[in-house]
């Protein structure tokens, strides 16, 4: 009987997590749309529009994949180089700030993406 019963909540667990990649996939694909059309809209010089693009990217990002992840911290630099764009650095700083501090707790003061960011700014 205690053999069923934990096939049966093994089962279960496998099931929950199927759902949850399915829905973290989506997330994701949700995410990298925003970012692309982001690219587009501020490649056009459409910074305006892309800014709320942006802030939704950057919500999706801290909800599907947590405030400390890489795409988290590209999202903040993406919305921060708009908002430097549109002549708002009193915005583009904290959200640079945010973004290198993110980077640097997920992948570490010494790494290239982190550097990178650091010395752009």
């Amino acid at each position: 009987m205690k053999a069923i019963f934990r096939q049966h909540l093994v089962l279960r667990v496998w099931i929950i997590l199927a759902i949850f990649q399915g829905a973290l996939a989506q997330q994701t694909e949700n995410v990298e749309a925003l970012q692309k059309q982001v690219m587009e809209l501020s490649q056009k010089g459409k910074y305006e529009q892309a800014i709320p693009v942006s802030k939704q990217a950057l919500k999706f990002c801290e909800k599907a994949l947590r405030p400390e992840h890489p795409s988290t911290a590209a999202s903040l630099n993406n919305l921060a180089v708009l908002c430097e764009s549109m002549g708002n650095c009193i915005k583009a700083e904290p959200l640079y700030r945010r973004a290198v501090k993110t980077l640097e707790k997920v992948l570490s003061p010494e790494h290239p993406d982190t550097v990178q960011r650091m010395e752009a700014r």
